[in-house]
């Protein structure tokens, strides 16, 4: 069954945002126009709010929309900015996290809350900095105690780290870890447990249900391994042309890559009434042999 859609998921890093971390122009005039048109903008990241929170206001939106942060740990709405939903650890999380951490120390372990990084140890490393500064966001090096005192929920918990290391360290922990969190490699440098079932789609299914939109009503856009279960919750899941292998076999389509205006070609293609995604069969990955491309 044809069905119009109602609400556009978009990844940052590697979807929307070209290589050199801006939003190509054909990017932002696609997306206003199927806002004018009544369809719903959600950007969905890994980062937090203060990373996406930039690129939002790019968009030039009028109107309520929503954001959902930090690989589906918190949804905010844009106006005012107040936190909408959120998923946090138990104490006794972290201190699992801790503790595993301690077995291995190699990494950097990291504990986000809606504000703050916190890095357990004396300092903040090279990589972590980086990280931080490319999302906006202010990391504070503290030891696990402090961790705990603080107030603010804890969301995630990441370990960080060159590739070849945290390759071996995820080897080692992942088995564990698996079983109690939701686990995502979504980043070379960036190994992140969270609350477990929690995901961007498991967070997009709540908000677009208060929204009073069915999956079938979705578009989602995105690159990586952390986008996949957003991918396939949609009723139309489109992969870029520079994801990886399983991101692309997974998706219902597969459009340009984001130094391309990728995600501006999909909706130019599938959403804007001028375009073919009234003629789309938005149905599952199941029934197509192959993803299909877009011109």
């Amino acid at each position: 069954m044809t069905q119009d859609i109602r609400l556009i998921a978009i990844d940052l890093d590697g979807t929307l945002l070209d290589s050199d971390k801006r939003i190509p122009p054909r990017n932002i005039e696609a997306i206003r126009r199927a806002a004018r048109e009544g369809v719903k903008i959600v950007l969905c990241s890994g980062r937090p709010v203060m990373g996406i929170k930039p690129y939002f206001q790019e968009l030039g939106l009028g109107g309520e929309e929503f954001v959902i942060g930090n690989n589906g740990c918190t949804t905010y709405q844009t106006e005012g900015w107040q936190l909408f939903d959120y998923h946090d650890l138990t104490k006794d999380q972290l201190q699992m996290l801790y503790d595993n951490w301690q077995q291995s120390p190699q990494p950097s372990l990291v504990f986000m809350t809606p504000t703050t990084m916190y890095v357990i140890g004396d300092e903040v490393s090279d990589i972590v900095a980086r990280d931080a500064e490319t999302a906006f966001h202010q990391a504070k090096a503290v030891s696990f105690e402090e961790l705990i005192r603080q107030t603010e929920p804890v969301l995630l918990g990441l370990f960080m780290d060159h590739s070849q290391p945290l390759d071996g360290f995820q080897e080692k922990a992942e088995p564990l870890l698996s079983q109690h969190f939701h686990t995502v490699r979504g980043l070379d440098y960036v190994f992140e447990a969270m609350p477990f079932g929690v995901n961007k789609a498991s967070s997009l299914n709540r908000l677009a249900d208060r929204l009073g939109i069915h999956a079938g009503q979705v578009m989602a856009l995105g690159d990586a391994s952390n986008d996949i279960e957003m991918l396939t919750y949609a009723g139309l899941g489109v992969a870029m042309g520079n994801a990886d292998g399983q991101t692309k076999e997974l998706a219902d389509a597969i459009t340009a890559n984001n130094d391309q205006a990728g995600v501006a070609l999909a909706i130019e293609k599938y959403v804007l009434k001028n375009g073919s995604g009234k003629e789309l069969d938005k149905s599952k990955k199941s029934s197509f042999s192959h993803p299909r491309t877009v011109d």
